[in-house]
C-alpha cells in the first residue's frame, strides 16, 4: 500500500478502532522509502501507533500474545 492521503487513512484507523474496539491494533504498511517519509513527515498523527520492529511482533505471536498496537512496517 503506498500511502496518498494520510488524513484519510488517519480517519480509517480511527474509524475501525472506534467500531470494533480490542486489546491491539497493528497497522500494517509496506515498508517503502516513501510510506517511511510520509509517517516521519506527519509524525503528530501517528503518535498513538509507535513504529514497531517484525522481530517483536514475531516474537510476540510465537509466544502466542497480542503484539502491542503499533505501526508495522513489511
Amino acid at each position: 500500500m503506498r500511502i496518498r492521503d494520510v488524513q484519510d487513512l488517519r480517519r480509517r484507523i480511527d474509524l475501525k478502532r472506534r467500531d470494533d474496539p480490542t486489546e491491539a491494533f497493528l497497522v500494517l504498511v509496506a515498508g517503502t522509502r516513501h510510506n517511511r517519509r510520509v509517517v516521519r513527515e506527519f509524525k503528530a498523527l501517528f503518535a498513538d501507533l509507535p513504529t514497531l520492529r517484525p522481530s517483536d511482533v514475531r516474537a510476540e505471536l510465537a509466544a502466542r500474545r497480542l503484539p502491542p498496537t503499533g505501526l508495522l512496517f513489511l
